[in-house]
Order: structure tokens, then sequence, then C-alpha cells
């Protein structure tokens, strides 16, 4: 077959597979799902925030949004998966809404009475908050600012890993702080998953990727980066989750940058035969989508990194 014929196949297949992955998985024809539910839970709730943080918010808005998390919830609640964290932040969040501004009209009191019977408390305690609005904090310390700056343009991908050792409590606290990228109305699809050097797994992720060789098995963890389809919701979403997660690996990085610990990125630019063999290998379930793998590690003595230079700023600011 010649070689053009074959890379059109290829290409034709490959997104098919993504489409069935997502059409199989995502709330556009499985709206019902508890992970579908709650997706589009965090979505309304968080409509709600963005309502309630507008300069001037129009008193009662939303009525057909808290109509659509009343009946929501009460699906979801039924389900041994439904998080209680969630069901505590959509239940701020509505409280603080039926108490922005002077008395609720019936059809509110009705919808909060509902969803708060829904999630098991009927009254939102002092100090419940974990949902809503609260004061916007600019960057304004000087110092701060050039400590950040600074940040961003002294990162590099390192690919010269020392022995030290990097501890998983480590990793978790950068992914803590990843969690802070911003994600589509804060559904926060990505999922990270890591092996050490002494797990098996370690190898055979890299095995799998094209673009470690001479330096990924130096590194002490390897990460696994993808996103669950079933937190989205329209076919318009079908390429969100990339967004996200691009969003999130660079917050990690910059975390774990922070804590003076390297990494670098390893794309996953793989056809549907590549990915479902790294899955014949590596337990992933079939509503993640894989966006790429990190190595992470301390940087070697005398680590050097590549310079590559940036382009100029008038070729990215067009209407400067």
């Amino acid at each position: 077959m010649p070689r053009r014929l074959r890379l059109f196949f290829q290409l034709v297949f490959s997104y098919w597979a993504d489409g069935v992955r997502f059409g199989a998985n995502s709330g556009v024809f499985r709206s019902m799902q508890p992970q579908v539910l709650e997706a589009r839970l965090i979505k309304d709730y968080h409509r709600v925030e963005k309502g309630l943080a507008l300069p001037e918010p129009r008193p009662w808005f939303g009525q057909a949004v808290l109509q659509r998390i009343a009946a929501d919830v009460e699906r979801y609640v039924m389900s041994a998966e439904a998080d209680d964290q969630v069901l505590r932040s959509l239940r701020a969040a509505t409280n603080v809404y039926a108490s922005s501004w002077s008395e609720p009209p019936p059809w509110v009191k009705d919808l909060v009475i509902r969803i708060n019977s829904a999630t098991g408390a009927a009254v939102l305690h002092e100090g419940d908050g974990v949902a809503g609005i609260e004061d916007y904090e600019p960057l304004v310390d000087p110092n701060a600012s050039d400590v950040v700056r600074r940040a961003l343009r002294s990162r590099s991908s390192l690919r010269n890993f020392s022995e030290c050792p990097v501890p998983r409590e480590l990793l978790a606290s950068a992914v803590s702080d990843a969690l802070f990228s911003p994600s589509v109305c804060n559904r926060q699809a990505t999922r990270t998953r890591w092996f050490h050097r002494d797990d098996p797994q370690f190898l055979v992720c890299l095995k799998h990727q094209n673009g470690n060789r001479g330096f990924g098995d130096t590194a002490q963890w390897v990460g696994l980066i993808t996103y669950d389809n079933r937190c989205f919701l329209t076919p318009g979403e079908r390429n969100q989750g990339y967004i996200d997660a691009g969003l999130f690996t660079m917050t990690l990085q910059y975390s774990l940058h922070a804590q003076g610990v390297g990494a670098c990125c390893l794309n996953w630019s793989m056809n549907a035969r590549q990915d479902r063999r790294l899955r014949a290998d590596v337990t992933i379930p079939d509503h993640e989508t894989v966006v790429m793998m990190l190595a992470v590690g301390y940087p070697a003595p005398m680590a050097r990194a590549t310079v590559s230079p940036r382009r100029s700023s008038a070729t990215v600011f067009l209407n400067q």
C-alpha cells in the first residue's frame, strides 16, 4: 500500500477511535450516568457562582439552572459513587445564592429545600461554605511578581536526572497545586497515575513513548496524564480535555520547579493502534484519554538544558 494511502487510513481510523471513545463515555449519549450527572452538577453550581461574581448580578437569575440542579442531585445521590465534596459544594453555592438578596421568592425556597434535603442537610451550617464567591485578591506584591516571572522564565525541560529520590508526598503536593489550574466550568477532568522507577510499569510506559530514549529511564517517576471523558457533555467539548489537561500539567511543572524538581513532558502523539498497545500493558479505563507522560526527578549535578529560543512577541501578539 502506498505510504500516503496508509497514512490516510491511520488518520481516519485514529479520528474514528477517538470519536467512539468520546461518544461512548461522555454525556452526549449517557446523560444519566453518575459521573456525567456529577459533571453537570459541577457545571451548573459553577454557573451560579459565576452569576454571583458578576459586577451587578440580576436578582434570582438562573431559575432553569436551579431546577436542573435539584432534579440532577436527587438522581445523583442514589448512586454509590456520589461524592460528598460535590454535594457540599453545590449545597453551599445554592445557599449563598438564596441569601444574596432580600426575601427569596417561593420557587427559590422550594428548590433550596429540595437540594438541601437531597444532600443530607436541611441547613448549611456556618463554616461549611466550600463554594460560592469570595473577594478577588490580585497579586500586588512587586517582589512576589518578580519571583513568579523569574520562575516562569527559568523553567526548562530536564533530561539529566540525579539518583536523589523524589518523595511521593512532594508529587502529591504538586498535584494539589495543579488542581488550581483553570478547567471548563471547574469540572477538573484531568487524572494522573505515577510509576516509580522501581515499579515494572515505569519502563512499560516509557517503552510505548517515542521521545525519551537516552534519559527517560534515569527519572525517578513517570506520570501518565489523562482526562475523563465523562466530565464532558456536548460534541463541542470533544477537545476540551486536552486543553484542561495541558493547563493542569503546566501548573504541575511550575510547582515541581518551585520545589527544585525537574520534569520533561513526553508527548503522546500516537495513532489509535499505538494507544491500544499502551492500554494492553497499562490499566487505563476506556473512559479516559491519554494526553502525555511526564518524566520527573531532581537534576543531576552539572545538568544541562536546551536554550530553546522563543519567538519574538511580535509573531504572537499579532495586533500590537
